[in-house]
Parts: structure tokens; sequence; C-alpha cells
């Protein structure tokens, strides 16, 4: 199915997709930036979420990173 997948769907629409997914679980990220009281990580998060959705168009694209946002795991 996942090699059907591939060929099937555009290059560009896989990095979409792959995107949009990982946009949505960043927030775990978030949660556990503030559980671990990295304040400044947070916020930085926060921001890239934020721009990652409203620049992004619901996070199939990643501007976050071309504007200096770091992504933290």
């Amino acid at each position: 199915m996942a090699r059907g997948y591939v060929k099937v769907t555009p290059h560009p629409v896989r990095t979409g997709v792959s995107n949009f997914f990982s946009n949505l679980g960043y927030t775990k990220t978030i949660g556990n930036d503030a559980f671990q009281g990295h304040f400044l990580d947070f916020g930085s998060d926060i921001a890239r979420l934020w721009v990652n959705t409203t620049v992004g168009i619901g996070g199939l694209f990643d501007p976050a990173t071309r504007f200096g946002l770091d992504k933290h795991e």
C-alpha cells in the first residue's frame, strides 16, 4: 500500500501531507517544553506552530524553518 501511495502521489503532495502531520504532532513537543521548564524552546515552538499553521496554510508548508525558527524534538 505504501509503495502504491508513493507511486501515484506526487512528491510535493507527499511533502505537504508529511508537513501537516508533523505540524499537528508538534503540540506534544510544546507541551513537553512546558512540563520540563524549557521556556525559551516553548516560546520558539509556539511561534513555529503559529507560523506554519497560518503562513504555511494549515501546516502544509514549513515557512518557519526559512524564518529561522528551529525545530526541537
